[in-house]
């Protein structure tokens, strides 16, 4: 009964999920292999999130599902076989479709689209070949075919040869090392000018014992050394004070040499920890698969770290670890023979390990893992990496940053640590507006969804970004004519699945309904479902979802063709436009706290010169224009006046709006009452 309940639980907690939360390959594949969930239930769960109707309007398949279940399909029927394609009836079911209906409509697919139809196509080949049984045999049970694949990875270890993790295995592990740490401190260049016969014997006396044969060998031998490493970085920090040798910090990301910690720091000696990451290097440049010795060393780094800190608590002491990670970023970077053919893959194992450790996850590392990320041997390099690869990647590790950071910037609780955090992120974010614009573009809506009201400053530090190749108009020239600019007619690209936030609670579904039949209460049904529920709320400080009035606000102004004729001096708003009801409705008749978040909203998209900074700052300023409520024009002033105080640099789109709102005489900004009782506003640009 228990189990039952459980399973049942997870499956409403699947089913209830939206996007990346619930599309997660590890999460589901590991509730289905160890039965945690009913698998015809799941079965019948994924043939709803394949269903087409959930596309995007301007998709012919439903990518994002699709992709989940090739790749879920593939990982538990062809990778692991714990499942069979007889499990998944209804899930072929529409695999088979969209297969049929793709081929029949490919002329009018994207190269993308068509690419993952026949990914589906070979997927499904492949189930049927291998769901015969053999002559003879019958087809085993969904158990039966878990245990038999569980017995089969069993055998697969002892065949590896995994060395046990005793007190005699750590000890033999230790004393190698120290053999190397002796070697390598006592004449470190000397050793390196050996050549290739010194490098030869000491893998040969590793591989001898076993330590290289698996991933699990080699995961211990490289924790154990870590460990020990760490261990006498601590223990040997008082004995070597004053030698020179201690606390000797290598170049950061700005360039220059790090300076010395604080008097009060306890002292510490690094000859241990870098005498470990030149040996996790030789071994690297020896190996068939260097980017596999790699991930082992940092498995077994990650783990210790994550270790350390949960048994140490505020004790934890973080410098051991970036030393490490700091080295081995150090060495793998530079010019090398041996890494210059696997420098994307080794660059994609660091942001991985990374992400291991991120913020959210090792609190106590925070300081050294935004020194690491922002590191000048990562960061541009990862960004620079061919076709943009690197970008998402990063994407992510700034995204877990800000997270971190989120819940003491909402509050506006910064003690000296995090308001040290803080300006090393406002730092880094810097120098990506100076030397990457582009990828702050591309992806300032999803920095958007996590930054909180008050954090103002990075928001438009963020949204100031614009394309190098692009020169910005003066938005103080007398008689700028935004509408006949050749820029503000090309759409900007967003690296961001809005649409897919959007299917939270079925909220796409009725944004499309209305907009075929104008169905008034549909709008009710609409503002309703922004709310959050009271637990959400009280966690979040606010009552509403802020990331799904932010995609509503994207998906309706811009995704959806507009219809209609143009208003006299709006020429990015439309006349009998179903997109304008949405948005008037919306700013009459959410309550103050929830009109503030979707003006706030609409000034997200206040950038440089393109077609949605057109078309939200003549809906802002239709707004203040056609509205009869004070105090909508009073908060459309705050929301622009907030951002416009702090310290440049200020987004060009909200500088040529709140010119336009108080230099046209159409608006008569000036007579307002709520103009007249603060004065600061006439100090405004």
């Amino acid at each position: 009964v228990l189990k039952d309940k459980v399973s049942h639980d997870l499956l409403s907690l699947l089913a209830n999920e939206s996007g990346v939360q619930r599309q997660n390959i590890d999460v589901v594949s590991g509730l289905l292999r160890y039965q945690l969930i009913n698998i015809s239930e799941f079965d019948r769960l994924l043939e709803k999130w394949l269903d087409p109707r959930h596309r995007d309007a301007y998709s012919t398949v439903n990518a994002p599902a699709l992709d989940f279940a090739v790749v879920l399909l593939q990982r538990m029927c062809l990778r692991q076989r714990v499942l069979s394609a007889a499990n998944w009836t209804h899930t072929m079911e529409v695999l088979e479709r969209e297969v049929s209906k793709g081929r029949q409509f490919q002329h009018g697919m994207s190269l993308q689209e068509a690419q993952l139809v026949e990914a589906v196509a070979k997927l499904l080949e492949e189930l049927q070949t291998l769901e015969a049984p053999a002559p003879g045999k019958t087809k085993q049970t969904v158990p039966a075919l878990m245990a038999a694949r569980l017995e089969e990875e069993a055998r697969a270890r002892a065949a590896g040869g995994d060395i046990a993790d005793t007190a005699a295995t750590r000890d033999a592990m230790v004393k190698i090392f120290e053999e190397w740490s002796n070697m390598y401190n006592a004449a470190p260049d000397s050793l390196q000018n050996r050549g290739r016969a010194g490098s030869q014997v000491l893998i040969q006396h590793i591989a001898s014992r076993g330590f290289m044969q698996s991933d699990q060998s080699k995961e211990l031998f490289f924790r154990v050394c870590c460990e020990h490493a760490v261990q006498r970085a601590h223990a040997d920090g008082p004995a070597a004070s004053g030698s020179g040798a201690e606390d000797e910090t290598r170049q950061g990301s700005n360039g220059e040499e790090g300076q010395p910690e604080p008097t009060s720091a306890p002292s510490m000696h690094f000859a241990a920890t870098d005498a470990f990451t030149k040996l996790v290097v030789l071994l690297m440049k020896y190996a068939t698969d260097k980017v596999q010795m790699l991930t082992r060393a940092f498995a077994a780094i990650t783990k210790e770290l994550t270790r350390d800190c949960e048994l140490k608590g505020v004790q934890f002491n973080q410098r051991p670890y970036f030393r490490i990670l700091l080295n081995l970023l150090m060495d793998v970077s530079a010019p090398d023979s041996h890494f210059e053919t696997v420098n994307f893959q080794l660059l994609s194992a660091f942001c991985n390990t990374f992400h291991t450790c991120n913020p959210l996850r090792v609190p106590n590392f925070a300081f050294a893992w935004l020194e690491l990320i922002s590191n000048r041997m990562f960061m541009p390099k990862l960004l620079m990496v061919k076709n943009q690869r690197g970008w998402l990647m990063f994407q992510r590790l700034l995204v877990q940053l800000l997270h971190f950071l989120e819940p003491y910037l909402r509050r506006v609780q910064l003690n000296e640590s995090t308001r040290l955090l803080y300006k090393g992120t406002v730092r880094t974010l810097l120098v990506l507006l100076h030397d990457f614009p582009e990828f702050l573009c591309d992806y300032h809506f999803s920095f958007c969804d996590i930054m909180p009201i008050p954090c103002v400053q990075i928001r438009n530090l963020i949204l100031s970004a614009f394309p190098r190749n692009m020169k910005l108009p003066d938005p103080f020239m007398p008689n700028l004519k935004v509408d006949l600019l050749p820029e503000i007619k090309v759409a900007p690209r967003i690296l961001a699945s809005y649409t897919t936030t959007l299917l939270q609670q079925h909220l796409k579904h009725d944004v499309d309904t209305f907009m075929r039949t104008r169905e008034k209460r549909l709008l009710e049904t609409i503002k309703d479902k922004l709310r959050l529920p009271k637990k959400d709320s009280l966690l979040l400080d606010t009552k509403y979802n802020v990331p799904l009035l932010n995609a509503l606000l994207l998906y309706v102004g811009v995704h959806l063709p507009q219809h209609g004729k143009t208003l006299p001096g709006q020429g990015g708003v439309q006349q009998n436009n179903p997109s304008l009801d949405i948005f008037m409705y919306l700013a009459h008749n959410l309550d103050y706290e929830g009109r503030y978040l979707f003006l706030g909203a609409i000034a997200n998209h206040l950038r440089y010169p393109n077609t949605h900074t057109h078309y939200f700052s003549c809906m802002l300023l239709y707004l203040f224009a056609d509205t009869t409520d004070e105090v909508v024009r009073e908060q459309i002033t705050r929301v622009l006046l907030e951002r416009l105080i702090v310290h440049r640099p200020h987004p060009w789109g909200l500088l040529i709006t709140f010119i336009e709102l108080i230099k046209n005489r159409r608006f008569d900004f000036w007579h307002h009452s709520f103009v007249k009782c603060a004065p600061e506003v006439k100090c405004a640009p």
